[in-house]
């Protein structure tokens, strides 16, 4: 199955990942690395989005009164292309651009309109035939013409930062820990325990995340890769549990009573009674506490970064049609757009644990929900 690399594959996005979830390995036909070797993983990536504003003016008669937004512009692809590191692996590569297109008229005649060299300047396009009719093409009139230069008072420099993505790198401890969390699994539901236990050996687990779903166990993957820390190294195993009503049983396999791993755990505050009995059943100490999100985990995650933020994480990840259409239900008025956008991330299969992840990559260092945040200083 081919996606569209550069571009994302928006038209066959839902189709990929309806296969990919059906798969328990995807090869990914990138390029070899030198010699020929498979690739297992790749570089983080970012994409930002810088616009400049300058300032109008006449290019013929004063063009230093104005601020010519490409000039800068160009300066500031220079700028930008400076800042790659190759010897450290970084590269930065300024890709399209674009600029406001003057219209050309003859000398001395000017367009018909209004507003001239002001931010409400418009022209009479119905008018432009007759104006030029046996004229001579003269200077041009754009918004943004006239000198410039990088530092020059009145330009307007703006950078919006799109989703980033830190690198990811599959390895065999990783590989290792989800045949662990399987077994475990398995063993919950009444298969025999000891693949689970065996496997426990051999990758030394000292401690087992119980969450409720994957949408939770995606965001605290996220975090932990932003943060430069393998998990399954340090002999963590993420575990969701399939609902918080299981965590008794998952406890009791993991905890004291069973292969002696240390809990932790991250909840919604509804299920906090079901974690308290759970942890308290497999006779977890003080010390082996659990994290409670206000309501749930995705409502903190909207909390920390906005709704506007959210909205435009949905409209670059390619769902912004898909949130209009569910805004317009009848169900959906009155209520707040913080609850809007927490029940649109759980309208379809696989969009929690989706968001999950980008939610958590968009957060600022200083922005990750306390419950999250206190989770990952605990492991």
């Amino acid at each position: 199955m081919r996606g569209w690399a550069q571009v994302g594959s928006f038209s066959s996005r839902a189709l990929i990942e309806e296969r990919a979830r059906a798969c328990g390995a995807v090869l990914v036909f990138e390029g070899a690395a030198d010699g020929g070797a498979l690739k297992t993983a790749r570089k983080g990536c970012g994409a930002f989005q810088v616009s400049v504003a300058g300032r109008a003016s006449h290019a013929g008669p004063e063009p230093e009164a104005g601020i010519n937004a490409l000039v800068e512009a160009a300066h500031q692809v220079l700028d930008i292309a400076a800042l790659s590191r190759p010897e450290l692996g970084t590269t930065v590569t300024p890709t399209v651009a674009s600029a406001a297109l003057g219209v050309p008229t003859p000398d001395g005649l000017g367009a018909v309109g209004g507003g001239a060299r002001a931010d409400h300047e418009y022209v009479v396009i119905d008018a432009m035939a007759e104006r030029t009719a046996g004229g001579r093409a003269g200077e041009g009139h754009s918004p943004g013409s006239g000198a410039s230069g990088p530092g020059l008072c009145g330009q307007r420099v703006g950078v919006n930062s799109l989703p980033l993505r830190p690198p990811r790198t599959e390895t065999r401890l990783m590989a290792d820990m989800e045949e662990f969390r399987e077994a475990v699994t398995a063993w919950a539901a009444g298969d025999p325990g000891a693949p689970a236990r065996d496997l426990a050996g051999q990758l030394t687990v000292r401690t087992a995340v119980l969450l409720e779903g994957p949408s939770d166990a995606a965001a605290v993957n996220a975090l932990a890769e932003s943060r430069g820390r393998d998990l399954a190294a340090e002999g963590v195993c993420v575990l969701p549990m399939g609902g918080a009503m299981s965590v008794a049983r998952f406890a009791g396999l993991l905890g004291p009573s069973g292969l002696g791993i240390r809990l932790t755990g991250l909840c919604d505050e509804r299920e906090r009674g079901f974690y308290a009995r759970g942890w308290e059943r497999a006779g977890a100490g003080a010390e082996q506490e659990f994290f409670v999100c206000a309501a749930d985990l995705e409502e903190e995650l909207i909390r920390a970064l906005g709704v506007p933020r959210v909205e435009e994480l949905i409209e670059a990840e390619g769902d912004v049609r898909a949130l209009r259409i569910f805004l317009r239900q009848p169900a959906q008025q009155g209520r707040s757009p913080q609850q809007q956008l927490r029940r649109f991330l759980g309208t379809k299969k696989g969009r929690k644990i989706h968001y999950g992840r980008v939610l958590v990559e968009a957060l600022d260092a200083g922005r990750v929900p306390a419950p999250l945040d206190d989770l990952l200083a605990h492991l």
